[in-house]
């Protein structure tokens, strides 16, 4: 008998001292999640190395690659909101779900320049537990 797993949930809830993780909400974090995200904010393309993802000068841009990635259904994307830093740092997305086979990559994992080389990344992606 083969065994499937469970499609990760969609409405998960991760915290810890230092994170907060939840799904991404298109039209309430876009704001947000572009700011994060933008040329502006950070002095720089935090996506030069994300595989077809173009730099986030403006808020369409960003709208675009964001729609595209909600919409794909092998996978989710969540928000990593930052305590000590009081705003939303970045995402992660949990893709190339293979229920059948008990698979999944953590991958598209991408945090402003402030949450860069901080506790963030390992507190989202080590230490969070559910609530």
């Amino acid at each position: 008998m083969q065994q499937t797993w469970p499609f990760p949930a969609r409405d998960l809830v991760l915290e810890n001292d230092h994170v907060r993780i939840t799904p991404v909400e298109l039209e309430h974090d876009l704001q947000n999640l572009f700011v994060a995200a933008s040329i502006e904010h950070n002095r720089d393309d935090i996506f030069t190395y994300h595989v077809n993802v173009p730099p986030m000068k403006d808020l369409e841009t960003f709208r675009r690659y964001l729609t595209k990635k909600l919409a794909t259904h092998s996978e989710v994307t969540y928000k990593v909101f930052s305590k000590r830093l009081q705003c939303l740092a970045g995402c992660a997305s949990l893709m190339s779900v293979r229920t059948e086979h008990g698979t999944i990559e953590v991958g598209s994992i991408w945090y402003s320049k402030a949450a860069q080389r901080t506790e963030i990344n390992s507190n989202a992606i080590f230490r969070a537990r559910c609530s």
